[in-house]
Order: structure tokens, then sequence, then C-alpha cells
């Protein structure tokens, strides 16, 4: 049994096994590494969809996992600056709902924390994230780079709608 957790204003992603009994290992990013990030992607206008749908050459990572990335883009795609969640938090309802996951949502003042759990309540992995980022936000957009890779953009891309995207993923697959 996998619960999924979502709370606000965590700074990392943690993978706690009941087993190990200890989180997984943070990394360290700084306001200044922050704060050039926009900086760097100004000029990157792609999308996903006129990446998939255009003809463009399509990674084939794209092609080998589909579901994680429609989720990881469309979460990436709505706006959820810390205090404004509520928009990504009803579309990981309805799909949580979709996947017949239980879940639960608190609302604090604006903030809003979404517990999901499959299975029984004795769990023995808990997966927690947060929706919520900072400003400005970014449009989601996918680009090559020059050496060929792929490149996706966009404000909650790792930090950290990558990881609730990953997370109900690997949970839907066990």
């Amino acid at each position: 049994m996998i619960a999924w957790v979502h709370t606000l204003g965590v700074a990392a992603l943690t993978l706690t096994l009941a087993a190990q009994g200890a989180p997984a290992p943070v990394a360290e990013v700084s306001l200044e590494d922050i704060f050039t990030i926009p900086d760097l992607i100004s000029g990157v206008a792609d999308s996903i969809s006129s990446v998939i749908d255009g003809g463009s050459k399509v990674p084939s990572i794209f092609k080998e996992n589909p579901e994680l990335f429609k989720l990881h883009a469309d979460l990436v795609k709505i706006e959820s600056i810390s205090g404004n969640e509520y928009g990504v938090s009803r579309y990981l309802r309805k799909y949580l709902s979709d996947l017949n996951l239980g879940f639960e949502l608190n609302v604090d003042e604006s903030r809003r924390n979404i517990y999901a759990f499959s299975g029984s309540e004795n769990s023995s992995v808990l997966l927690t994230s947060h929706i919520d980022t900072v400003p400005p936000y970014i449009h989601y957009s996918i680009a090559q780079d020059e050496n060929g890779g792929t490149r996706i953009y966009g404000r909650g891309s790792c930090d950290a709608k990558g990881s609730v995207a990953a997370q109900i993923i690997a949970a839907k697959e066990l």
C-alpha cells in the first residue's frame, strides 16, 4: 500500500520507506540560482503540443512514458504561486478520482493540502511533495538544446510538480 501526501511549503521531495526510516537526501539550491532561471529560459517558446503534434522529432522518452509527461505538462501549465494553489489542487482531485485513489482535501485559509491514498491505512511507503511555486509564473515549454537533448521549462517542472507527477504514476503502477 502506498500513501501519497502532498504538503505545501515543503522544500524537497522526500521518499520515506518504513523499513529504512530515513528520508532521501535533499539537494540545496540557492536563491541566486532560482532568480537566474528566468534569464536562462527567455526565448524558449516551443510548447509540448507543438513538439508532439507538430511533427517535430519527439524524444523516445516521451513515447515511452506519455502519461507521465502529459501529467507533468498539465500540472506545470496551471499557475500555482504560493497561496493560489486552487486550480492545481482541483486538477489533482479529478485526476486522483479518475484513478480511483482515495484522497482528502484539507483547506487552511487559502492553502490546499491533498492527502491521497490507495489500499489500507497500514502504509509502508509515504511520498510527500508540494504543488505551490514561487513567482514569477513561467509558462511550460519544451525545446531541443544544442547537443540534441530535450529540455523542459516551466515553473514547477523540477520543484516539485515533476516529482508529484512521477509519484502519482509510480503509485498507480504499484
